[in-house]
């Protein structure tokens, strides 16, 4: 195997490997187990347990979110009942993000947030119940986990509005800053071949879900990296 092209924070890092090349790169050293099943046969949650990671499993054909599966800190995967979320749509009727956009999982795995047109629903891992934050039409991509008890909402009032896990306003000192949540210029993308941010794309730590087109699935570890690809 060729040495990484380089490092960072700490991490080897390959450029773009060839397919074939992909199968003989070393596992991730991650939280995550090396295999996860993300099945539509699996059993169903039960309340009662945080969650590692949770999985929003997309359908290319049908341009929806088919299921939600959550993986449990003992590795064990469950599906997540969650018959009245729809996909998200903008002002256009284009597709607009499901999860906040530092992900749907709070920092401490125990809530899940999902955008829709005019609300954030809650989910509570401990309890199994649901609660819904009303918001202004097309906003509620942009909330953020600030954290493991508050969630921000930009566009409702000058500098956004909080609001805790309960569904209820919460007064949290300081303003939403924009700018950290974008990409800062150590963290640009590079390598051969990169290609700028648009729209300020969020960078770092965070903890949620998130899922690709193309049948593959990405990660967002509860308080972890993004880790991608399975391998």
């Amino acid at each position: 195997m060729r040495p990484p092209d380089t490092h960072y924070a700490g991490a080897p890092v390959w450029w773009a490997p060839s397919a074939k090349q992909d199968k003989r790169l070393p596992w991730l050293d991650t939280v995550l187990p090396r295999s996860i099943d993300l099945s539509a046969g699996l059993a169903p949650f039960e309340p009662g347990e945080r969650a590692l990671a949770v999985f929003g499993v997309w359908d290319a054909e049908t341009a929806e979110y088919q299921r939600f599966v959550v993986l449990t800190p003992a590795g064990e995967t469950r599906l997540l009942a969650a018959p009245h979320i729809e996909d998200n749509r903008d002002e256009s009727g284009n597709g607009a993000a499901l999860f906040p956009g530092n992900g749907g999982l709070s920092p401490d795995g125990w809530h899940l947030a999902f955008a829709q047109t005019s609300s954030i629903e809650l989910y509570d891992l401990a309890t199994g119940n649901w609660t819904t934050i009303d918001t202004p039409d097309w906003v509620a991509e942009g909330a953020r986990w600030l954290d493991a008890e508050t969630l921000l909402v930009p566009g409702m009032g000058s500098s956004g509005s909080t609001f805790g896990v309960d569904g209820l306003p919460v007064e949290r000192p300081g303003t939403w800053d924009q700018q950290a949540i974008m990409l800062k210029d150590k963290d640009q993308p590079y390598g051969p071949g990169w290609t700028p941010p648009i729209g300020g794309a969020g960078a770092g730590r965070s903890g949620g879900i998130s899922s690709r087109s193309d049948r593959g699935r990405s990660v967002l570890e509860s308080g972890g990296h993004h880790r991608s690809g399975g391998r």
